[in-house]
């Protein structure tokens, strides 16, 4: 959806013309290719809640399993003022994600699980399986580790946002962030502050000495 997404709201993201060039930026027709058939028992999707507008139709959404990756708004910030020359609270995500966890409870009856990055991180060997429980997908050893380099599935946007994780092999230890954000990026993450409190109050729980 991020092409969909930077025609709706005209974003300037780094490589925009390179994403436009080379990627759907039609809505309805990115949601029938999800819907299309993958040759594969599971297919993961990875989506941003931004890019999912307000004008986009949501039925589609009925047919998947939903899981929620939250990260503490304060690193998240840190890690955007490298990347984004403007950050705003919708930039986040957060109050998005917020507002679709609620959206899928309210009109689905889906309570889709939530995993924070600390958590995973801290010990993905802990939560990865409960998240997979939680959407029914038997968990798999070889899910904790993986090969570096680029994959065919990645977006041409890769080259910018993916250079740390195609270094990895496995999930990284949990350090903390440590640095100032502007003043500026302070005001956004107080604003957006309530709707990560709002998903991590729902989030599935890590063992008792890191909760």
């Amino acid at each position: 959806m991020y092409a969909a997404w930077m025609v709706a709201t005209g974003a300037q993201h780094p490589m925009r013309e390179a994403i436009l060039q080379h990627h759907e930026s039609r809505w309805e027709q990115v949601v029938a290719q999800l819907q299309g058939p993958v040759g594969t028992p599971i297919l993961y999707e990875k989506h941003i809640s931004k890019h999912l507008c307000a004008h986009m139709d949501r039925a589609w959404l009925a047919s998947h399993r939903h899981a929620f990756l939250i990260r503490d708004p304060w690193p998240m910030l840190l890690s955007f003022q490298r990347k984004v020359e403007q950050v705003t609270v919708a930039e986040t995500g957060l109050p998005q994600q917020a507002e679709l966890w609620h959206w899928l409870h309210e009109n689905l009856g889906i309570d889709a699980p939530v995993i924070d990055a600390r958590d995973l991180l801290t010990d993905p060997s802990a939560m990865l399986p409960k998240m997979t429980a939680a959407l029914g997908v038997p968990f798999d050893p070889a899910m904790l580790q993986w090969e570096a380099g680029r994959r065919p599935t990645d977006g041409v946007w890769a080259s910018h946002w993916y250079d740390a994780v195609e270094q990895s092999t496995g999930f990284r230890a949990y350090t903390p962030s440590t640095g100032a954000l502007s003043r500026e990026l302070e005001a956004v993450h107080d604003a957006c502050l309530p709707a990560y409190q709002f998903l991590h109050a729902r989030r599935l729980r890590p063992v008792p000495s890191i909760c």
